[in-house]
């Protein structure tokens, strides 16, 4: 539905009008695919941990 895409294209843009860093870290392929179709590109990888 591109749900996702709009609201950070909108978040993107809200920090661009506030002068506001915006950086992009992904935990998943899904997550990066998105940051890579709002123009971040892929700098290294890093190990996750998550707690249930």
């Amino acid at each position: 539905m591109g749900l996702a895409a709009a609201c950070a294209a909108r978040l993107i843009l809200t920090c661009l009008e506030r002068c506001i860093y915006h950086g992009w870290e992904a935990a998943n392929r899904d997550s990066v695919n998105l940051s890579e179709k709002l123009g971040y590109h892929f700098d290294k990888e890093f190990e996750v941990y998550s707690l249930l």
